[in-house]
């Protein structure tokens, strides 16, 4: 699909986070293909400079509208409308790809669905592209209220459905990999959804900047008229934002008032000022308190002084607009202290202005970058105010703590001092390496390879059925609205919290008591059996549930859950069935042991070279070869649903051939550290989903973590929200592991060890 025309969609053209985006996507299409570029919006705004002359689609009913309908069917009638109109404004002689962005936000009742319409009317010449930036879900209280009540009355169910709608032709993009997790758990298809990272308009920092100090003379004519204190002197903290209140623009304040009692010499300059009305309310507090204590801060300078384009603007000879490369030239560094963002330029453009970027981490946001080569030496988690986030305080308690706050005992913190040392001494390798990287993995001509590669997947679908799952947004819900109440571990075992050559815990074991005693649940989730994971459950001291055989059950303690296990509790699962043995509640997903070891005979003589069925070797042979102790190798002869066997002289083509047998029988294979094993029906990925689904009941909003060393852990590490990979012994598997599991985080150390650094880091 390399010729089509290209519509983006959004409610309007604002000074915006997407408004760049949509920037750079023309310029990227401009730049990398033929294809025609044209903008649908509710034509409220006037296209800026840089989007003028393309072709323009006026939608008003685009437009934000807080109307409410009787019915849905009344909903659905106004959004047949809309969609006629979208559909007659289409060039339908060639493919269509239109992409929208943050239509599920539901600034307007009818927009998804009349989307939906257009796309079922339009199978095969309409691709939609749902762009998700931000979630009414978080914290959006009234257009979240909008959501539910929209049909006459208040309906989660159909909540879902009009604000993620589903079609053959219809797709969803998220900017960061914890954003595609959570669009998975609404019941979207995972092969529907895209990670599509925002471009960096690199370009805007190859400019030579200007040196001139009229720049500076400019800011300051503004700050004397609006009643800041401004200084040509002092060096300058630079966070470009508009000051809303998830930047969290008090917490910078506070770590200007850090710096400044090392040393004496800063000042914190606001790019943009806020517009709407209740951040107006935020930012009139902070620009009050500032001037009254004659902070060094100044605030909304950047209409006046900064160009809305790449470019100068000159008048009788002088500048009177400087680019953003200009003003980043003046900083001493890039600050960023937000708390809530979905990609992030704050985190990645000073780089390019060979400026250190410096701030509070975004865990999610960042480790994407991280995994794309960044590092972020100068960040720092949370500022603690006894042991409380000072970023997650009313902002009359934030102003209060920075008047009255000594610094020297925030500068205890080992992380603050760490981001202070990075102002005053910026790290020139972080720099210099970070603008590779960015440059690499950020720019415009990456970002339209994504998209081409992304369209062209889409294809896939057309000759595909499709049948349309249930949406269901109350996970969502409850993530945004809830704080986390429960963290919980699911971790593989041998070659992970196990050492692979001896199965020894010691190296683990002082990391997981630590965690035991933080009252973090430690589930076990391995190929092991039941036996052999009760002998290590003892010596473990380990009372929570645990997965066995690869996902073939789940072993939950009696009484565990304030709840019956039952089938009527796992309904929207397939299970086999749920027994009950002295001391457990099992639930069971794979066929038992007998069917499992028939099939592996049967794949055994149809292969031309030979496998050995792990129970079928001697205790002495599994000593030997899996080099297990004689009493776990007695414990590993007995299983109850899924087996195994070794591949002498083990390649990929060889893999390939069991894995055709295997399937021809309906059996799927795991690829492990030392065997192949094979399940009908379950795997380490459903069973893991099981079990946090019960927490989830339990605890309501928890945060789980996944940890693994092979490609048979991969399926559970898609369905945790941290996943991490340790670095294993024989062949590496990170490079797939990177491309199947979206964020997965790839650990330098070695299994136990790899471990004990990801544990920490989770506590």
């Amino acid at each position: 699909m390399g010729n089509f025309n290209y519509y983006v969609l959004h409610w309007h053209l604002k000074q915006s986070g997407v408004r760049i985006v949509i920037e750079n996507m023309h310029e990227a299409l401009s730049k990398y293909s033929k294809n025609n570029f044209s903008i649908i919006s509710s034509g409220q705004q006037e296209a800026v400079d840089s989007l003028k002359r393309i072709k323009q689609i006026k939608i008003p009913e685009l437009s934000y509208s807080k109307e409410k309908f009787s019915s849905r069917n009344k909903l659905e009638k106004k959004a047949t409308k809309i969609a006629i109109k979208i559909e007659n404004k289409l060039d339908l002689t060639k493919q269509c790809v239109i992409h929208s962005h943050n239509i599920n936000l539901f600034k307007n009742a009818t927009a998804s669905t009349a989307l939906k319409i257009l796309a079922k009317r339009n199978p095969k010449k309409v691709t939609l592209l749902m762009q998700v930036h931000d979630f009414a879900e978080d914290d959006r209280k009234p257009l979240l209220d909008l959501m539910l009540t929209c049909t006459g009355k208040r309906d989660q169910k159909v909540a879902g459905e009009l604000a993620f709608p589903q079609e053959k032709n219809i797709f969803y993009m998220t900017i960061n990999s914890r954003d595609k997790r959570l669009l998975r758990k609404t019941g979207i298809l995972n092969e529907k959804i895209f990670l599509y990272p925002n471009a960096i308009n690199i370009s805007k920092f190859k400019q030579k900047p200007l040196k001139e100090k009229r720049l500076l003379e400019l800011i300051n004519n503004y700050a004397k008229r609006e009643g800041f204190n401004f200084s040509m002197k002092r060096k300058i903290l630079l966070y470009p934002v508009k000051l809303i209140q998830r930047k969290n623009i008090a917490e910078a304040i506070l770590l200007l008032k850090l710096i400044n009692n090392q040393k004496n010499n800063y000042q914190l300059l606001i790019t943009l000022d806020a517009n709407s009305e209740t951040d107006i309310n935020y930012s009139n507090k902070i620009k009050k308190f500032v001037k009254e204590k004659k902070l060094p801060v100044t605030i909304g300078f950047g209409y006046d002084v900064i160009s809305a384009t790449n470019k100068r603007e000159i008048k009788n000879g002088k500048v009177t607009k400087y680019t953003i490369a200009d003003l980043f030239e003046k900083a001493q560094c890039i600050v960023t202290t937000s708390t809530l963002e979905g990609f992030g330029f704050a985190f990645t453009e000073g780089w390019l202005a060979n400026r250190e970027v410096v701030g509070r981490r975004i865990d999610f946001v960042m480790t994407d970058f991280e995994n794309n080569n960044l590092t972020f030496p100068g960040f720092y988690t949370k500022i603690k105010i006894d042991e409380k986030d000072f970023g997650k305080m009313k902002l009359n308690q934030q102003l209060k703590i920075i008047e009255k706050i000594n610094p020297k005992k925030l500068l205890k913190q080992k992380e603050l001092n760490k981001t202070i040392n990075a102002i005053i001494t910026p790290n020139k390798k972080a720099i210099l390496k970070n603008k590779k990287a960015i440059e690499k993995e950020y720019s415009l001509k990456k970002y339209y390879s994504r998209f081409e590669k992304i369209v062209k997947e889409t294809k896939k679908f057309k000759n595909k059925d499709f049948l349309e799952n249930k949406i269901d947004n109350s996970y969502l819900i409850d993530y945004f609205s809830k704080d986390i109440e429960k963290k919980i571990i699911i971790t593989d075992l041998d070659g992970t919290l196990l050492d692979h050559n001896n199965y020894s815990h010691l190296i683990s074991f002082a990391t997981y008591k630590e965690a035991q005693k933080k009252g973090i649940p430690v589930c076990f989730c391995s190929s092991k059996s039941f036996d052999e994971q009760i002998c290590f459950r003892k010596i473990m001291k380990n009372p929570n549930p645990f997965i066995a055989e690869n996902g073939s059950a789940i072993y939950i303690p009696k009484n565990y859950f304030p709840f019956k296990i039952t089938n009527a509790l796992l309904k929207k699962f397939e299970i086999k069935k749920i027994k009950r043995i002295k001391g457990y509640d099992i639930i069971e997903l794979n066929v038992s042991h007998d069917k499992t070891y028939k099939a592996l005979k049967t794949i055994q003589k149809k292969l031309p070279f030979k496998t050995h069925i792990f129970t079928d070797h001697s205790i002495e042979e599994l000593e030997k070869i899996a080099k297990l102790p004689k009493k776990y190798a007695i414990l590993s002869k007995t299983k109850y649903y899924a087996n195994g066997c070794r591949i002498p002289k083990m390649t990929d083509k060889k893999i390939n051939l069991f894995k055709r047998e295997a399937k021809k029988l309906g059996f799927e294979t795991k690829v492990g550290g030392r065997f192949v094993g094979i399940n009908k029906g379950s795997d380490k990925g459903k069973a893991t989903k099981i079990l946090l689904e019960l927490f989830r009941k339990k605890y309501k909003k928890i945060l789980s973590i996944g940890l693994g060393d092979s490609e048979n852990d991969f399926l559970m590490l898609k369905e945790v929200d941290k996943a991490f990979l340790v670095k294993r012994v024989g062949k590496s598997v990170n490079e797939k592991a990177k491309k199947e599991i979206v964020g997965i985080n790839i650990l330098d150390q070695i299994g136990p060890k790899g471990w004990n650094f990801a544990i920490k880091k989770f506590l």
